[in-house]
């Protein structure tokens, strides 16, 4: 299955890069625990979307959820960016696809203005 298009701006960088800040260290568990917590205040922003369409509430929910999905992809891009490659095949396999679908939903939902 290939990937789409607007996903590959969000997968690892080069090793080169990985390389260059190797010597950071992060919090593996602090860190995923702050992209849980975006991911699911995103899933939570996206039902508000859908549950306030047609109403005067739409137009904001719908900017919300769009700045609450850009924040959860922004920790996994940030994650990526850091981790070794073990991790991030653990961090891909457990959000690849979930940050797959919230962006479907999103992008199902009627554009603003």
């Amino acid at each position: 299955m290939k990937s789409p298009k607007w996903f590959n701006r969000i997968r690892r960088r080069s090793s080169d890069r990985a390389q260059h800040i190797g010597d950071e260290h992060i919090a593996y568990d602090e860190e995923i625990q702050e992209l849980e917590c975006a991911y699911e205040f995103a899933l939570d922003e996206l039902a508000y979307a859908i549950e306030s369409q047609g109403s005067i509430y739409y137009d904001g929910d719908r900017e919300t959820a769009q700045e609450a999905f850009d924040t959860c992809v922004g920790r996994y891009r940030f994650l990526m960016d850091h981790l070794s490659d073990a991790d991030c095949v653990k961090l891909s396999a457990r959000y690849y696809h979930a940050l797959q679908d919230l962006h479907t939903q999103l992008s199902q939902l009627p554009c603003l203005y």
